[in-house]
């Protein structure tokens, strides 16, 4: 197993402490806490704010806390941070465990994810109906949500037989906060497990959790590594390291939506823009959010952006909600004599031309994939010089510079009266004549 990092030292069992742990000091953004019942109550609260706002929220009623932390409002889209993975199990909906106590299922579900060989959970909480089950990791921005859901999907698909509910396994989800009340079951949300007994739980390395977890990436790392090692031995050169899935495509491309419309509209469309911005985010949502979870968070942005309501939205993206669910029903279209996903596809060139983006637009704004081939290979060199300056790879002009100075130095050194052994000693050069060569590109036009 990879290794884990401890995380500060809390009481999991009551709110302040729960809080703290999800969200601890320095993180970014918000978090929504909400209040359950007859009228949903929601507020987004500062992170530096979240344990004095909580504090006293102990025996409260149905009370919930966001996994994440977002750039305002409570949306996929508005993710500030990734900072766990996690499973909600249902397990009194099941014929096995139901009416079991949630402490002889905690401990059937580590032994599964033992037996699964996957990562230990950082805690368990006991919700009064079920089991959160939580994987703390280093926080990481939203360009991580595919990898991430991958994570989730797998962990989920893992714990099936304990009622892992697939409907909440998104970033924008809520759960009930510790040492609140879960009026339904008339039983108080604590912590059951915590990895590392009489420790601050674990928070894992999001790389090593991901590796963990998704064993494949390991071996298709591998896989790429000796590939580019053949093809460099053939004399090809290293192959393109920088390759975008369908998942991390369309979640680059809502990034550079989302830049577009901040810089463009300042953040709201106006009349007559909103039907092509909304529908290449509608299908860009779609790539990355089951079908459940993208018609709540189109309809949430389609408000925000455009002034929609709900009816509106549903009516004008029915069609790409309709794919989706086929999508996730296993269906497929015919294209180009090929059974393919039915989504809608859309290629970087054509969404530019829709949305008539201006290679001034795509630099002022900061776009990365919504651009022309000229901004693309700026870009491309921008990540080479970052690359060979990592590396430790001195710039050509650089290089030239130093050169140039040493041969102004030998010059001088020369004129100044040493002989050209001693020229050489003083430069730490190999021989007499490499100073009397390095001399005379000083003296040279």
């Amino acid at each position: 197993m990879a290794p884990m990092q401890p995380s500060t030292a809390v009481n999991l069992a009551l709110p302040a402490g729960h809080a703290a742990l999800l969200h601890p000091p320095g993180r970014r953004g918000v978090a929504a806490v909400a209040q359950g019942g007859s009228h949903w109550q929601e507020v987004a609260v500062p992170v530096s704010e979240l344990p004095a706002h909580v504090e006293n929220m102990a025996g409260r009623p149905d009370t919930y806390l966001s996994m994440q932390s977002f750039l305002g409002w409570r949306r996929i889209l508005r993710v500030a941070e990734l900072g766990a993975a996690y499973v909600d199990l249902d397990y009194h909906r099941t014929p096995k465990w139901a009416g079991s106590h949630p402490g002889w299922v905690a401990d059937a579900v580590l032994r599964a994810i033992d037996d699964e060989e996957l990562p230990a959970p950082s805690f368990v909480m006991s919700t009064g109906r079920g089991l959160l089950t939580v994987w703390l990791h280093d926080f990481v921005p939203r360009a991580a949500l595919p990898r991430w859901s991958a994570i989730q999907r797998h962990l989920a698909d893992a714990l099936d037989q304990f009622g892992a509910d697939p409907r909440a396994l998104d970033a924008a989800r809520v759960f009930r906060l510790a040492g609140t009340e879960n009026t339904r079951a008339q039983a108080i949300v604590r912590p059951i497990y915590v990895a590392g007994s009489g420790s601050p739980p674990w928070r894992w390395d999001f790389d090593d959790l991901a590796r963990e977890v998704l064993p494949l990436q390991r071996t298709e790392l591998i896989s790429l590594r000796a590939r580019r090692a053949a093809g460099s031995a053939a004399g090809r050169g290293s192959m393109p390291a920088r390759r975008l899935t369908a998942a991390t495509y369309w979640e680059a491309v809502l990034a550079d939506l989302q830049r577009l419309l901040a810089h463009r509209w300042a953040g709201t469309l106006p009349s007559g823009q909103r039907d092509s911005w909304l529908f290449v985010a509608c299908v860009a949502m779609s790539w990355i959010a089951p079908p459940f979870v993208l018609r709540r968070e189109f309809r949430a942005l389609a408000q925000e952006v455009g002034g929609w309501p709900a009816g509106e939205a549903d009516s004008r993206m029915g069609a790409v909600f309709r794919r989706a669910e086929a999508a996730v029903a296993g269906r497929t279209v015919e294209w180009n004599g090929r059974a393919v996903d039915p989504r809608y596809r859309l290629r970087a060139a054509t969404i530019v031309e829709a949305l008539r983006v201006t290679p001034a637009e795509m630099c002022a704004a900061g776009l990365r994939v919504l651009v022309d081939r000229d901004v693309a290979r700026k870009h491309a060199a921008e990540r080479q010089r970052t690359h060979r300056q990592r590396a430790g790879v001195q710039e050509r002009s650089a290089y030239e510079s130093a050169a140039a100075a040493r041969a102004t130095a030998a010059a001088a050194l020369r004129a100044a009266g040493m002989s050209w052994a001693q020229v050489a000693a003083h430069l730490e050069l190999p021989s007499p004549d490499a100073a009397r060569v390095l001399a005379s590109r000083a003296a040279a036009p």
